[in-house]
């Protein structure tokens, strides 16, 4: 009876953390900006003049992030792999991106927001590794 109950608690925890994840998947771009700007407008108190200026930013940083995604996934299922000049081309992009995102935020935020918004964005890259 307890091995019954064992192996029905797990297939119902492996469906559970099956239907999170296609949740997640199917959460839209729109979705997605509206509450990482939440998260940002509650942690660094923005006003709806920033939250107006961060939100085109966020879109596109997101569409570019999607984009690559699927990218990258294109690539893995074709079995193409990139050169290191490619990859070393691709890295410098996606850094040339985030420092223009950085840019932008530090015009848009008070020096005590961007402080924040700074660590923030080095709490989830340690949170990444």
């Amino acid at each position: 009876m307890k091995k019954i109950i064992s192996v029905f608690l797990l297939v119902v925890f492996v469906n559970l953390g099956v239907n999170s994840q296609n949740q997640r998947k199917k959460v839209s771009l729109k979705q997605q900006v509206e509450r990482t700007l939440k998260r940002m407008t509650t942690q660094l108190e923005l006003s709806k003049d920033q939250q107006e200026k961060i939100k085109p930013l966020l879109l596109t940083q997101l569409k570019d992030r999607r984009k690559m995604m699927q990218k990258r996934k294109q690539m893995q299922t074709s079995g193409v792999k990139l050169s290191k000049q490619e990859r070393k081309l691709l890295r410098e992009n996606r850094l040339e991106k985030e420092q223009d995102m950085q840019k932008s935020m530090q015009s848009i935020l008070t020096e005590e927001q961007y402080a924040q918004f700074l660590k923030m964005k080095e709490k989830q890259k340690q949170k990444r590794q």
